[in-house]
């Protein structure tokens, strides 16, 4: 019997800064006193999106900010990453250890849940262009601190045990 796990791939992307964010780090760290791992925070929060890093520092988050997902290369490759697993029919699972990051991923995928095949591409699992939802339990999963030991094994092994269906 062939083991699942030699199929796996794991991939490490180093992603650049958009110019947005460079300068965002730039005001940050040329203003105040710094403390290495509160900057080390507030610098990845920055880097996984700008919106990010401004609602944990109780900022005002206009509409545009919160919705340019180009002002993240990161946001833009997990995009790319998901259209592509969707296309050849993979999973994908994504981790982080910041849960306002997961909520910022959730919001993305809620938001271009109307627009998602718009751009061409299409998914191996959905050759009728049926309109997607992103729910959360029957499209994606979330899983972090705050989820039972129960709930946590649950998903795992429903992600594990779920059989892609390609029509």
């Amino acid at each position: 019997m062939k083991s699942a796990s030699k199929n796996l791939k794991s991939l490490f992307y180093v992603v650049r800064a958009t110019e947005v964010q460079k300068k965002i780090i730039e005001h940050y760290l040329t203003s105040g006193i710094k403390v290495a791992l509160v900057d080390r925070n507030c610098i990845t929060y920055i880097l996984n999106h700008p919106a990010i890093y401004m609602k944990m520092q109780d900022m005002a988050v206009n509409e545009k900010v919160h919705n340019d997902f180009e002002m993240s290369n990161k946001i833009i490759l997990l995009l790319e990453m998901i259209k592509y697993c969707e296309s050849v029919g993979d999973k994908l699972l994504v981790f982080t250890s910041s849960i306002a990051t997961l909520k910022y991923i959730e919001y993305v995928l809620s938001f271009m849940k109307s627009t998602w095949f718009t751009d061409g591409h299409t998914a191996k699992t959905n050759l009728l262009r049926d309109q997607w939802s992103w729910e959360k339990g029957e499209d994606f999963e979330i899983i972090d601190g705050t989820t039972k030991s129960v709930d946590r094994l649950k998903i795992q092994n429903n992600f594990k045990n779920k059989v892609l269906d390609f029509g």
